[in-house]
């Protein structure tokens, strides 16, 4: 038994572009929107992308959220950089990710994350 998928389907999980950057923003472009459809009056979301091409979802996400609803970009430090210089690397290895924050509307819902800092220092 097979079901034919539905345009919403088709979109969410296509998983292949063959033509490069291009077809790669096309197929983003068309997620975000779908996204902020879905997406409560209140909602938040978080674009997790790779450094190379973060350039170009920050300019679709203000496009199709409104460059107004962008809230911040958050910077993942790893842990350590992953150059492969063992394997003939000619360059410094990639040392964060980049979380995009944009929101529905202005009233969006915000949940403060906490957590104590803890020193080395037991006399602190």
């Amino acid at each position: 038994m097979t079901k034919k998928q539905s345009i919403i389907e088709e979109k969410a999980y296509r998983d292949t572009w063959g033509r490069g950057l291009d077809s790669f923003m096309h197929m983003l472009y068309d997620r975000f929107h779908l996204m902020r459809d879905l997406l409560a009056d209140d909602g938040s979301i978080y674009i997790h992308i790779g450094w190379n091409v973060a350039h170009y979802v920050k300019a679709a996400l203000d496009e199709v959220f409104g460059a107004d609803r962008f809230v911040n970009q958050i910077i993942w430090k790893r842990q350590t950089a992953h150059n492969d210089i063992g394997q003939g690397s000619k360059h410094f290895g990639p040392i964060h990710d980049i979380i995009f924050l944009f929101t529905k509307s202005e009233t969006f819902t915000w949940n403060m994350q906490y957590q104590p800092y803890l020193t080395a220092d037991p006399f602190v």
